[in-house]
């Protein structure tokens, strides 16, 4: 009876011992502190803007040893990106990656990235965005309960249109062109001539379809995302606006991170803006080489004096420059232009 009563107690004792094992590999101490987060963009999937976001979340869940998951939505699952901007600033979406112009409507400051010609190049663009003068641009955000993560890549604008190709800013008057409704985009592309038309994103085909619009001026990836070059043969590469993405958080959720988290979420969105970056560069080049196979005509010698001088009255519109000409001017100085 000794031994059975031996036996019974050490199997008892290892059941439970087994059991506890159980229990801690079920519901580990990381499980309770694991965190979910949305994350959003109006793109599809094999857009730079998905590419972007989801670098940066799988980064995020790599640095903190999956302390953090997301729930990613593209294609505009949660509304437009007007939508998307108010929806972190209310704390309805947590995380989004969208165009500038919607940050604009919250802090005005933003609109100085919106000026036509204002880099010449990637390289200063990049050099401008990652440096003091960004963060002091996302600084404004704060006031709208919204943190800026990192300036992401939509790249160079062009023009796209249905019946000609435009090359020069004469060939553009009286043309009815979809613009984004922004005072600068709008005020520019009148200057040189166009009737601007602001025509929301998501109706843009249909509008060229029924002859609303007669072209548009976007990115090469989201004339070919949006398939607006099969309405659309005619690209003139004039490349006028540089145009970021911008990758935001909800400043709650982002004060509700400890801080060691926030260096990684900023380590995060700084290794993926860089990725994003040179993706959306080699995506444009390959988008371009798809649309010419399918008969897209391309000019890319384009004149850009031209464009930047019949562009150039907005700079000198008080109700659109004077709020930014101390930006302006900075941003001028700080890349050692002399115009």
């Amino acid at each position: 009876m000794k031994h059975k009563s031996r036996r019974f107690t050490v199997a008892l004792l290892f059941a439970v011992f087994v059991a506890g094992v159980l229990m801690l590999s079920v519901s580990p101490a990381g499980a309770a502190d694991k965190r979910s987060l949305s994350a959003a963009h109006v793109m599809s999937e094999r857009d730079p803007y998905h590419i972007g976001l989801s670098k940066f979340t799988e980064r995020v869940a790599e640095l903190t040893n999956g302390r953090y998951e997301f729930t990613l939505y593209p294609s505009g699952q949660l509304g437009g990106e007007r939508d998307m901007t108010e929806g972190v600033s209310m704390g309805t979406i947590d995380i989004a990656l969208l165009t500038n112009a919607f940050c604009v409507n919250l802090a005005p400051e933003l609109g100085v990235l919106d000026f036509p010609y204002l880099f010449e190049s990637r390289p200063d663009a990049y050099k401008v965005l990652d440096s003091e003068i960004g963060t002091e641009l996302f600084k404004n955000l704060e006031r709208s309960n919204i943190i800026g993560l990192a300036f992401m890549e939509n790249g160079f604008r062009s023009i796209n249109t249905r019946n000609a190709l435009i090359v020069t800013p004469d060939q553009i008057k009286g043309v009815k062109l979809r613009t984004m409704e922004t005072p600068v985009h709008l005020a520019a592309f009148n200057a040189a001539g166009a009737n601007a038309t602001p025509v929301s994103w998501t109706e843009i085909y249909t509008a060229l379809q029924q002859g609303t619009v007669m072209g548009h001026e976007n990115p090469l990836k989201a004339m070919y995302d949006s398939k607006t070059y099969e309405l659309c043969p005619y690209i003139s590469m004039t490349e006028h606006f540089y145009s970021t993405v911008n990758l935001i958080i909800n400043k709650g959720v982002w004060e509700s991170i400890p801080p060691e988290d926030q260096a990684l979420f900023r380590q995060a969105a700084a290794e993926a803006r860089d990725f994003q970056r040179q993706y959306c560069q080699d995506w444009e080049l390959e988008v371009a080489k798809r649309m010419k196979d399918a008969g897209t005509t391309i000019a890319e010698n384009i004149d850009k004096a031209q464009w930047k001088k019949a562009m150039s009255p907005v700079y000198s519109d008080p109700k659109l420059s004077k709020q930014h000409e101390v930006m302006l001017k900075k941003i001028k100085d700080f890349l050692g232009y002399t115009d």
